[in-house]
């Protein structure tokens, strides 16, 4: 324990490592050649035996230097080395290498994108193998094929990630940040649906994934009060999972929410915010407040359970633990520290992470609201009543989210709407109430249980977000601004804010 404690006593003592980490994946990943990892490890190994051997000669400055360049060359090596294992595996894994005539199993619920049905598969040959995209076209809305079916597959046309990335690159850093292999391309003549013969090993993924099944099944009770489109926005909302509606995610990015409708650490923070909630309505001993926090951190990966282990909320959630591991540890838990621990944990595992889009957004809006949150909402102090100082919060969050998202966003979209600005609040506020109701209506829907005046409510909230949402999104062009920002601009203007916002957060020291 007093060690555990010692670790914390530099301030944010994850930021540096992360960027040395981020500066090894970035040389492996653009000059593509194992070197970067044996000059950086090699120059770790040499640099801590050369501080104490020429120690006199340099100084206590230059062995401070030596001994920091250690560390920093091993953690560039690190990042290197994690790179080029992710890239060989991705080699390897290719899916020009399938045979024809591959029986794959069908990982996630199909959805439709376009006229195309798609689905994440993996071959039958076991859980460690690699999982695909797999695209199919002619296929019959009217003809269901579920998760957990076997498919095979006689004839299909196969991406790589490499040729994905000379063709469309947003194409293959997408499948590069998710860990996917390739793509597969096939007609509905070319499939044939097989028997599942034995049983697949225990996987924690699936098992997650059939209680969500399971959850959503609950919401069929509601029709016909919950319209087929409602019904979609509360599994999406809810539980992570695509519905069967893609005018409503269009509808969602137009109106600029589209951050509520897919699970992520918003989510998470109203899960935790009602369950906080309940512990203050009950009369709890004073003994036992560090409980509270353990059985938040249950409430919350059994949230990601239900959701079916998804990245955002899992990447949400390690955010959350480490935060209630410094409570109970009784250590001060800094944001940024804890922001850059997160970040470097998922880079280790998955070093094209940050080629995932939702990965940047999810990660930048977390800084941006750490830098800017107290300052802005510090221009309006003094709000005691309890529901002028939620509007004002939720407010705070919104607008200090933009600093480093919108650059990205209109980086990557070539366009920046403006209409969320008005339509945050009050759908925020909705969707606070919507999402726990709707999930307490799953449980108790699933254990048999009578829930009239719940299913009300919640058919009532999601009558109110779908009007809502709708409406922004028919306003949403008026509001439209088109600005493709380069790169180096993108990365200058989020520079920028960055210092703006350490020199604001310096003027009010009572913040830190």
């Amino acid at each position: 324990m007093t060690f555990l404690r010692r670790l914390h006593i530099r301030r944010r003592p994850f930021l540096s490592p992360l960027l040395f980490l981020v500066v090894g994946i970035a040389l492996a990943t653009y000059l593509r050649t194992p070197t970067v990892v044996l000059v950086a490890l090699t120059a770790g190994v040499l640099l801590l035996p050369a501080s104490f051997l020429f120690g006199r000669i340099i100084g206590p400055r230059g062995i401070y230097l030596l001994r920091r360049g250690w560390i920093a060359s091993l953690l560039i090596g690190t990042g290197a080395l994690s790179t080029q294992l992710s890239l060989e595996r991705m080699t390897a894994s290719a899916p020009e290498n399938l045979p024809m005539g591959t029986s794959f199993y069908v990982e996630s619920n199909p959805e439709w994108r376009g006229d195309k049905l798609r689905m994440l598969v993996r071959p039958v040959t076991g859980d460690t193998s690699p999982s695909y995209l797999l695209y199919i076209r002619g296929h019959e809305r009217k003809e269901a094929i579920r998760r957990g079916q076997v498919l095979g597959i006689n004839r299909m046309y196969t991406r790589s990630i490499a040729q994905w990335e000379k063709q469309a690159p947003a194409m293959g850093r997408y499948l590069a940040g998710r860990g996917i292999s390739g793509t597969l391309h096939t007609s509905r003549q070319a499939i044939t649906l097989q028997p599942i013969t034995g049983e697949r090993p225990f996987s924690l993924r699936k098992t997650a994934m059939d209680v969500s099944d399971w959850l959503a099944a609950t919401l069929q009770t509601l029709s016909p009060a919950l319209s087929d489109s409602q019904r979609s926005m509360l599994e999406t909302m809810c539980l992570g999972r695509y519905g069967d509606d893609p005018a409503l995610r269009k509808a969602f990015t137009a109106a600029g929410v589209a951050h509520i409708l897919a699970v992520s650490g918003f989510h998470v923070v109203i899960i935790l915010s009602a369950i906080g909630l309940l512990f203050r309505a009950l009369p709890i001993p004073q003994r036992w407040k560090r409980a509270e926090w353990l059985l938040l951190l249950i409430g919350g990966w059994s949230y990601a359970f239900v959701c079916g282990l998804g990245a955002p909320v899992i990447r949400s959630m390690v955010m959350v633990t480490l935060y209630i591991i410094g409570k109970l540890l009784g250590r001060p838990a800094d944001g940024l520290n804890i922001w850059a621990a997160a970040a470097f944990m998922t880079l280790v595992t998955n070093p094209f992470a940050y080629y995932d889009l939702g990965f940047l957004l999810s990660y930048a809006a977390v800084a941006s609201i750490l830098i800017f949150f107290h300052p802005i909402i510090g221009l309006v102090p003094n709000v005691r009543q309890p529901v002028l100082r939620l509007c004002r919060d939720s407010i705070g969050v919104c607008l200090s989210a933009q600093a480093f998202t919108l650059p990205l966003v209109a980086h990557f979209f070539g366009r920046i709407g403006l209409v969320f600005l008005w339509v945050n609040l009050p759908l925020t506020l909705i969707v606070s109430i919507l999402i726990p109701a709707t999930l307490l209506y799953m449980i108790v829907a699933a254990l048999g249980w009578s829930v009239g005046i719940l299913g009300s409510l919640v058919t009532l909230c999601a009558q109110w977000t779908e009007e809502l949402v709708t409406a922004a999104a028919y306003v949403a062009p008026s509001f439209e601004r088109t600005w493709q920002p380069s790169l180096p601009v993108t990365a200058a203007i989020i520079v920028g804010m960055v210092m703006a916002g350490i020199l604001w957060r310096a003027s009010l020291r009572r913040y830190e």
